[in-house]
């Protein structure tokens, strides 16, 4: 498994790292507010200038437009309808296709309950070669597992199965009921699910003929012993073919509900026609064209007026439209727009802190790379500001971090790498780091001094510091005299893959890592 497989996001340090961009948050709070503001206020001003007509609505509403009466669709709007008519049709296919497989899948249509299963183990002996001329083993035993597979669900292997069994079911469908898998590490399992026992001896027969055909192949090419084991039968409950039911059924269901938003985007003129042409089986199979959508419009208008008209008079009167303008809250919106605002911008700090690939905390070493951090050492070139803004970030600083002093954390930090090599037979101690440091890097260079002077007060140990071990070949060869190394490293500029080299560097130089300075 990889370093990068071991990555968590720590929560903690992710809460401390959204706090410290408060600036972020007050922007997006601030931005949200305001462009909720502009939007409520021309919305408000569209409202009051376009107001109804009540006079001329009251006029109007007993009048039944005729074909001349409707506007046809505009070509932006006729291509919005056409888009949304072929994505339909796309996603219907899609939809037949998949309850098609729901309806003919011999493994979907098993009762998960009680499964008919049939599992045979075979195994596989005397399959390591020797590899001249390194004079290694090598392990086949996959590709053998692989060539059983591909014997066993061929189409001829499932021509046959469906001869014996009289299935005309797709090749597909018959391969889902067989499964080939190395178990442990010698292991050839074959396992096989049908509707009955007696289908399950069918297949299984088939499968044994052709292992027995396939290992004289097979042999030409590797050599190993195959020895029948055991053969199982039950009629148990099926998590997998539950699981397959539970993710078909929810690929409808995601299939139907993308169906049902096609229209969402669509104005109500662009909803007449699409509803029109989808509903009518006259249209079936044929494509829109403008004689199309201006067909569906009056027919939706004449139909709409006449309902309308009809109501109007038994009512005994005409429904009058109010011009009464829509009331809007603009502290409510701008409120809602702070929240957004503040939203996007935990959402944006979060998205960099997921993908920035250089050390967040020290203790991703621990949990990473499994290499012990003997100390943290505060940075002292950090700095804050003088103003009001540098003076919030230095007390949200020692509030979150409660930072140990730079002497302190230096000395401890020696003290533990002193300490670690009194251990080690040798004593000779590398310290190196992954990323660029440079003279000026003031916490690396008073470490080493620090070690160094240890070293020497004690005549206990030697210590030699190479810069970027990883990527200073001229300084290589002091690697291989030493007996154990320290890394130091930095938070926010550390790389990961850097670091992983680092100790994957030291483990194949047969140096011991005695742990990690953190400066930070």
């Amino acid at each position: 498994m990889g370093y990068k497989e071991e990555m968590t996001l720590d929560i903690l340090d992710l809460g401390k790292h959204i706090l410290m961009h408060w600036r972020m948050l007050v922007l997006g709070c601030f931005m949200g507010a305001l462009i909720a503001g502009m939007v409520t206020v021309y919305k408000g001003v569209g409202l009051s200038q376009s107001g109804p007509d009540v006079s001329e609505a009251t006029e109007n509403v007993n009048v039944v437009p005729g074909v001349e009466g409707v506007e046809p669709l505009t070509k932006p709007e006729f291509g919005n309808v056409t888009t949304a008519i072929n994505n339909y049709y796309d996603y219907k296919d899609v939809l037949a296709k998949k309850m098609k497989y729901k309806e003919d899948s011999l493994l979907l249509n098993l009762d998960n309950t009680c499964v008919p299963t049939m599992e045979r183990n075979y195994l596989i002996s005397d399959y390591y070669e020797i590899e001249f001329p390194n004079l290694a083993k090598a392990n086949y035993i996959e590709n053998i597992i692989e060539m059983y597979r591909s014997a066993i669900v061929s189409d001829d292997s499932i021509a046959r199965i469906k001869k014996d069994t009289g299935w005309e079911n797709s090749n597909l469908y018959i391969r889902e009921l067989i499964n080939v898998e190395l178990v442990g590490n010698s292991i050839l399992q074959v396992k096989v699910v049908a509707p009955s026992k007696q289908e399950c001896d069918i297949i299984m027969q088939v499968v044994d003929d052709v292992i027995n055909g396939a290992t004289a192949e097979i042999s030409k090419n590797f050599s190993y012993n195959l020895t029948y084991l055991s053969e199982n039968y039950s009629e148990d409950f099926n998590a997998e073919i539950t699981n397959n039911k539970k993710v078909l059924a929810d690929d409808i269901l995601a299939v139907d509900r993308s169906i049902a938003g096609i229209p969402a985007n669509l104005s109500e003129r662009e909803k007449v026609v699409y509803s029109g042409f989808i509903t009518d089986g006259a249209f079936e199979g044929k494509q829109l064209s403008y004689e199309n959508a201006l067909t569906i419009q009056n027919t939706v208008a004449e139909k709409k007026a006449l309902e309308q008209a009809q109501a109007d008079k038994d009512a005994g009167k005409a429904e009058t439209v109010s011009a009464a303008p829509a009331k809007v809250s603009i502290v409510k919106n701008m409120v809602l727009g702070m929240i957004g605002g503040i939203f996007l911008a935990i959402v944006i700090l979060i998205a960099g802190y997921a993908v920035n690939d250089r050390l967040k905390t020290a203790d991703d070493l621990v949990s990473v790379f499994k290499c012990p951090v003997l100390e943290v050492i505060d940075d002292p070139s950090r700095k804050f500001g003088d103003g009001l803004f540098g003076k919030i970030d230095k007390t949200l600083d020692e509030l979150l971090y409660r930072r140990k002093t730079y002497n302190d954390t230096l000395s401890l930090s020696a003290s533990q790498i002193k300490l670690g090599v009194s251990g080690i037979k040798g004593g000779n101690v590398l310290l190196t780091n992954s990323y660029d440091s440079n003279c000026d890097d003031k916490p690396v260079m008073d470490l080493v001094d620090k070690v160094k002077n240890l070293a020497e007060s004690g005549e206990e140990f030697a210590v030699e510091y190479v810069n970027r071990a990883i990527r200073n070949a001229v300084e290589i060869e002091k690697i291989v005299n030493m007996d154990c190394a320290v890394i130091i490293e930095r938070l926010g500029k550390s790389k990961y893959e850097d670091i992983n080299k680092t100790i994957e560097l030291l483990k194949k130089s047969r140096i011991e890592v005695l742990g990690a300075v953190v400066i930070g």
